[in-house]
């Protein structure tokens, strides 16, 4: 069989143990097999006994640390290694980031006072409905310029925003500032229509009311509302200008109230026992600080290596890359590595590009480090792979926070395959010049596209049988406006 045009690339992942690496794996390159590559192959060194209960393998899915996990117990098995091997293999670490912080939680949560164990809160509304009846505590709307805050947002709205920030440092709430309306409440512009002018004077007249109202302890007026008319843009300004400091000072102090709120909210959740995947991530980071914590785990010299690293948000790096010894002074027999896809990522709200470019950079120094990039993709065949190099270029283009495209290369048995376009005929109505519905879009072209399928059958579209034909969308929506087609 023909050398792969990338093998010296898989090579350098498997066989350097000793550094930190950084593999740019694509879609279909064989990313699976090569980690358990690089993990028999540490089990074939006469070190593995020592190094392979120090190894911490983490993926995004818990079916994938178990398909992980068997796939390299059965290339484990196959090399014919001895039983104290296989027994140090038993104690190698796979999981997700949030089974491994647990584990961290369960042994060192006593420097935090967590109970223990805590259970995992997935849905939280009736939890949520018990702390705002007896968990708030009563300081928690202490200060008369907290209490302001109330006059301006329904405390439903306020306190909903412990759900949606993260617990944290208490941040500092400044006095409500004196508002200067000398220029609104004298603004006149004589060119201006009659109308224009008119609600002017309203706006200006409902300021001066709200204000006289505020400072004789009438908190409760509504706050006015600036006329919206283009013609009035020149007062908008001013109008901007002089509440901007109570703007900004409601933004601050709502969150200022929030983050008190999430505090109190966390506190209550742990007296309760139970916790959210992102206090498992945040706990773990806080128990990270501690110079035990950090003098324990550096003892034991335990290295990682990462799947799907363009999934792992800053704060999961950060303590992946304390785990491995990359934030103490020295990294004795242990290394970083991490395998990912800049191209690619499953879970879009918690990815962070720039944060995985980070990392990758910092890991890929030299001489403790280095980097591997996976050409070869086994997915597809060879017209499609040439189709996917001539445009995604222009797509992938490194500009403006997007990635570079990796250009990929096809196995050396690849069959030809083909790439066909099928273009959508508009519909009438688009024709005619109307607006059409995305709605009625989705519904055209999934017509379309059954009677295409209907047309040509398995065979026409290069299958042996239905189960070989898959339909993508980027909308579910779509697939299942198809699937009714």
């Amino acid at each position: 069989m023909n050398p792969l045009a990338d093998q010296a690339e898989r090579d350098r992942f498997v066989v350097e143990q000793e550094k930190n690496i950084s593999v740019i794996a694509p879609a279909g390159v064989g990313k699976t097999h090569a980690i358990v590559e690089r993990i028999t192959h540490l089990a074939s060194q006469p070190e593995a006994v020592e190094r392979l209960p120090r190894l911490i393998v983490v993926t995004y899915s818990v079916r994938a640390a178990q398909e992980m996990q068997q796939r390299a117990r059965g290339a484990i098995r196959a090399a014919g290694v001895s039983s104290r091997v296989h027994r140090a293999f038993q104690q190698t670490f796979f999981g997700t980031i949030h089974s491994y912080c647990v584990r961290l939680l369960d042994r060192f949560g006593h420097y935090l006072g967590l109970p223990s164990p805590c259970a995992l809160l997935e849905a939280d509304d009736e939890l949520w409905n018990r702390f705002l009846l007896r968990g708030l505590g009563q300081g928690i709307t202490s200060g008369s310029d907290l209490r302001d805050l109330f006059h301006f947002y329904s405390p439903e709205k306020l306190y909903a925003l412990g759900k949606e920030i993260s617990p944290g440092e208490e941040i500092k709430i400044r006095p409500m500032p004196a508002l200067e309306l000398q220029s609104l409440l004298a603004y006149r512009d004589d060119s201006l229509h009659s109308a224009t002018k008119k609600s002017i004077t309203n706006a200006q007249m409902a300021v001066r009311q709200w204000n006289e109202a505020w400072v004789r302890g009438d908190h409760f007026q509504s706050l006015p509302k600036c006329p919206e008319s283009e013609k009035a843009a020149d007062f908008a300004a001013v109008w901007a200008d002089a509440f901007a400091p109570l703007h900004d000072w409601l933004r601050d102090t709502a969150l200022a109230f929030g983050r008190n709120v999430a505090n109190a909210y966390e506190s209550f959740r742990l007296s309760e026992a139970v916790m959210t995947y992102d206090d498992q991530i945040r706990l773990a980071l806080r128990i990270l600080d501690y110079p035990a914590v950090q003098k324990e785990l550096k003892a034991e010299q335990l290295s990682v290596l990462l799947d799907e690293a363009q999934d792992t948000d800053p704060r999961q790096f950060e303590i992946l890359l304390r785990v491995a010894g990359l934030r103490s002074d020295s990294q004795d027999d242990q290394n970083f590595c991490i395998v990912g896809d800049f191209q690619q990522a499953i879970y879009a709200p918690r990815s962070d590009l720039t944060a995985y470019r980070r990392v990758h950079e910092e890991i890929s120094v030299k001489p403790h480090g280095t980097s591997s990039r996976l050409q070869v993709t086994f997915r597809c065949d060879q017209a499609i792979i040439e189709f996917v190099n001539r445009f995604f270029p222009h797509i992938l283009n490194n500009a403006n926070g997007q990635c570079s495209f990796i250009e990929l290369v096809a196995r050396p048995n690849a069959r030809p395959g083909q790439v066909v376009r099928w273009k959508c005929p508009d519909e009438p109505e688009h024709q005619a010049g109307k607006k059409i519905k995305a709605e009625i879009r989705t519904r055209h072209e999934a017509q379309f596209l059954a009677q295409q399928i209907k047309t040509l059958g398995s065979a026409g579209l290069g299958a042996s049988n239905w189960s070989k034909i898959a339909i993508l969308c980027p909308r579910k929506q779509w697939l299942r406006e198809i699937g009714r087609e």
